[in-house]
């Protein structure tokens, strides 16, 4: 699977300039990781990680008042919405790590998310005119 994503993604940043493959893969790196790890309380919507931990705190709740055993319905709906939440969570794990690693070739650096950057500091532009 990784080796399919990984594929995928110097399929998809094939014939950039080396300076677009470079913002293209600083771009994808921090949409997959805002995607995974958003929260409501920072970003509008929950990421897939925040999701993934409510629900299976929820799926917890139902286990422990065993809800299998009263709605059967109630509880096959529960168990395939986690299975659903479990494999997008894997699967984003994937994206993630090839996209770091792309990163880490480009820029030499890991990808930190949420990170502060770094302004550059403005040189003094001295103008002359021509003679």
């Amino acid at each position: 699977m990784i080796k399919e994503i990984t594929t995928h993604y110097e399929n998809l940043f094939n014939g950039f300039s080396t300076y677009q493959k470079n913002s293209q893969v600083r771009n994808a790196c921090y949409n997959a990781h805002r995607s995974m790890y958003q929260t409501k309380e920072n970003d509008r919507f929950s990421g897939i990680k925040e999701t993934y931990d409510i629900q299976w705190d929820r799926m917890s709740v139902a286990q422990a008042q065993k809800l299998y055993e009263k709605d059967s319905e109630a509880w096959n709906r529960t168990v395939a919405f986690t299975e659903a939440l479990d494999q997008d969570y894997k699967h984003m794990l994937i994206h993630i790590n090839v996209l770091n690693k792309l990163y880490k070739e480009a820029f030499g650096t890991e990808f930190v998310y949420g990170a502060k950057k770094e302004r550059p500091i403005a040189v003094e532009l001295t103008i002359t005119k021509a003679s």
